[in-house]
């Protein structure tokens, strides 16, 4: 049994040609017994040991192979103990539903990629999965290429053979992310914590990975991108204020370059409108403080129209803009998001 452990996870040119996606270049997944090579270790049989030339680990799998990483990340990311004595990872599948697991083609974050015995001799291979996207699955795994390292790849959903459920995950909605949710009719992008409508790829250089999360997820997302993000859309970069985006027309003037978010400029065009649209206003919202830099001059907005104001008031803060936007206020083009 350990040598068929130890012989789980195998093989980087054959599994690249299976499932069709270029190993990326990682660290050690956080596994803790990535550096083991004690007495008796023979990467060529793919057996790694520990300083007393032991083979296999607390977890019950053989150190630095596949099994023992997912069983490993099971234990400490998913906080799920029914882990041991599943077997190779060929018998995975099995084994988790004899115990009342699910398993089945649908991924989802935290769940096991799972492969049977078409790989590896019957061995088999499992990997943890990171994030599942609409039409892309990043997944992070152990032993890939046969060294006993740590690889995060991305694969077409259905090039694992299933996926194993012990106790999956929330879907992770990071900055940046592209998601979509039932009922909503399309692909945003995350903005400043907000969905920020996304009608076509050309703007993102072609097409992205999308989340797929649930309406409560979407729901749970800011109506509108938080005070202070920077994003870009048809090559000029912007700050939202009030929900809003003020235009900036150098970053000089407000303390230099920031990372920006870049957006379709179709939700400009459309900010302040229905539906989809909505997730920008068209002016700040009533009571948004501006500060203009350099100067650091106040300025209260009513009904778009930034008004001067001597002092901070009580429990508010203040959002810097280029001063260009507020002497345009009311201009065509970039500047038209402040009367």
């Amino acid at each position: 049994m350990i040598e068929r452990l130890r012989q789980a996870c195998v093989a980087a040119v054959v599994l690249a040609a299976l499932v069709g996606a270029p190993v990326a270049a990682a660290d050690t997944g956080g596994y803790p017994y990535w550096n083991y090579a004690g007495p008796g270790t023979n990467p060529a049989t793919y057996t790694w040991t520990d300083a007393h030339g032991n083979g296999i680990s607390p977890y019950g799998y053989a150190y630095r192979n596949c099994t023992d990483y997912v069983a490993w990340k099971l234990a400490t990311a998913n906080g799920f103990g029914d882990f041991q004595g599943l077997g190779n990872a060929s018998s995975w599948a099995g084994a988790a539903r004899s115990r009342g697991y699910a398993v089945n083609r649908v991924p989802s974050r935290g769940a096991v990629a799972w492969w049977g015995t078409e790989l590896f001799g019957g061995f088999g291979h499992v990997a943890w999965v990171v994030n599942a996207d609409v039409g892309s699955v990043e997944i992070a795994e152990y032993n890939h290429a046969g060294d006993g390292r740590f690889d995060l790849r991305w694969i077409a959903p259905g090039e694992a053979d299933a996926y194993i459920h012990f106790r999956d995950l929330p879907v992770r909605v990071r900055e940046g992310d592209f998601v979509s949710a039932p009922g909503e009719g399309g692909t945003y992008r995350v903005v400043g914590g907000a969905p920020v409508y996304v009608s076509g790829w050309a703007s993102f250089g072609g097409p992205h990975p999308v989340l797929s999360i649930d309406r409560g997820r979407f729901d749970r997302l800011r109506p509108y991108p938080a005070n202070g993000t920077f994003v870009t859309a048809g090559g000029h970069p912007y700050r939202i204020a009030g929900g809003a985006p003020i235009a900036i027309g150098s970053w000089a003037r407000i303390g230099g370059r920031r990372s920006a978010v870049r957006i379709d400029p179709a939700a400009l065009a459309k900010a302040g409108g229905p539906g989809r649209w909505s997730h920008l206003r068209r002016l700040p919202r009533n009571g948004t403080i501006l500060r203009a830099g350099p100067s650091g001059r106040l300025y209260s907005v009513r009904g778009g129209v930034p008004r001067p104001i001597p002092a901070l008031p009580p429990g508010h803060a203040a959002v810097v803009v280029d001063p260009a936007a507020l002497a345009n206020a009311g201009g065509p083009g970039k500047w038209r998001f402040l009367r």
